[in-house]
């Protein structure tokens, strides 16, 4: 969770509180695989995000990769790249993925939040989807 690339938005998107059990070593388990996932997606798209400025050099917006996008993809390829031999290909996919799913930076675009008293719950009775 050191890059910069990475920050509290990703914490909130991998809910990094959610957690799918109840004991010590569930919970710690959890924990550590969602630092796991985290770090190793600020490693795999590091590499992508040099490149982008160079393929984006006459927009009107500076660009970025897709934080969301780029954990989801991880999510679903994290187990291939241990268990495959020839992980470069796979490596590849993804570095072309995560240069094709990039968002503009906007500045100024901070506005304030609409406080409400509610707040959402994460539930050991309800898995996620996913």
């Amino acid at each position: 969770m050191q890059c910069n690339l990475l920050n509290l938005t990703a914490k909130c998107r991998i809910e990094i509180e959610n957690f799918s059990g109840k004991s010590v070593e569930s919970v710690y388990h959890d924990f550590h695989a969602k630092v796991f996932a985290m770090n190793l997606t600020a490693a795999i798209t590091h590499p992508a995000q040099d490149v982008i400025p160079n393929e984006n050099g006459q927009r009107k917006y500076a660009y970025r990769i897709n934080v969301t996008q780029a954990l989801s993809k991880m999510k679903d390829s994290i187990v291939l790249l241990f268990i495959r031999s020839n992980i470069k290909e796979l490596l590849n996919k993804l570095l072309d993925l995560f240069i094709a799913t990039i968002e503009p930076i906007r500045l100024g675009r901070k506005y304030p939040r609409k406080q409400s008293g509610q707040r959402r719950g994460f539930y050991p009775c309800y898995k996620p989807i996913r």
